[in-house]
């Protein structure tokens, strides 16, 4: 399975640094770093590129400008983002993906590379947010070709589950700390 880190906007600076601070010491762990932070992305971006985390894993969410100024993997779009296909367009060898939180945003999804998918359960990041459980989560899967990727309560233990349901991956993020075998995802 693909295992995505999520670094989360909305918390605290010493939360976040507390994070960024455990993705870059268990780097190896993850396919791709999202970054999330709306406010201070290029801090971020700049501090992991400077601990030599790959421009090749890192995507940025919303962020075109940066994404093509610092060359990295690709960029994250909301649902409902019309600048996803002329994104796409523009830069085909960039990564896309695209957030679903319900199956209505799902029938009206763009040509993305992936789908961020959730909050399958529920999160520690994004409490208020109402999960969209395991039967939407499998409808969404056997509806596409494009991987999807589960985000929201993630544990080691629903890895089985998520990869019969036909999950390609997960996205984490406050939730990795409670995940101290993150590369047993990858198997």
């Amino acid at each position: 399975m693909k295992v995505f880190a999520v670094i989360p906007d909305g918390l605290s600076s010493a939360k976040i640094e507390e994070i960024v601070e455990a993705v870059i010491a268990r780097i190896d762990d993850f396919d791709y770093v999202c970054i999330r932070q709306q406010w201070h992305s290029e801090t971020l971006l700049r501090y992991l590129l400077t601990c030599n985390v790959k421009k090749e894993k890192i995507i940025l969410y919303g962020n075109i400008e940066l994404a093509v100024n610092y060359d990295v993997a690709g960029v994250h779009f909301l649902a409902h983002d019309d600048r996803l296909e002329a994104f796409k367009q523009q830069y085909p060898h960039k990564l896309v993906g695209q957030s679903i939180h319900t199956l209505e945003e799902f029938q009206c999804v763009s040509n993305a590379d992936y789908f961020i998918v959730g909050p399958v359960y529920q999160s520690f990041s994004q409490p208020t947010k109402e999960p969209i459980g395991e039967v939407v989560l499998q409808k969404i899967c056997n509806s596409t070709s494009v991987p999807v990727i589960a985000i929201g309560g993630m544990t080691e233990e629903k890895k089985v589950l998520l990869e019969s349901i036909g999950a390609a991956g997960i996205a984490v993020s406050t939730s990795f700390f409670q995940l101290p075998l993150l590369h047993n995802f990858k198997k």
